[in-house]
């Protein structure tokens, strides 16, 4: 594993777009966990792909998100 890998090392902006381009992602997915726009993003991404669900699946997810949600309050 290499510096960046490790987070030892931040690479160059030249760097960083070969990254993405090489794993096909935008950036702005690359930066979502240190962004603090990043939960925007990652609820967009989920938001878009439970639409595309069933009813019955939607339920579900939301089922068990809303368990975990209390869980996750007490910790």
């Amino acid at each position: 594993m290499g510096m960046i890998e490790r987070g030892e090392k931040v690479p160059a902006l030249e760097t960083f777009i070969t990254i993405a381009n090489a794993l096909e992602v935008s950036v702005d997915l690359l930066l979502a966990d240190v962004l603090s726009t990043g939960y925007n993003i990652k609820s967009s991404e989920m938001t878009e792909k439970i639409s595309s669900l069933t009813p019955l699946e939607r339920d579900r997810i939301y089922s068990v998100v809303g368990a975990m949600i209390p869980f996750e309050k007490n910790k």
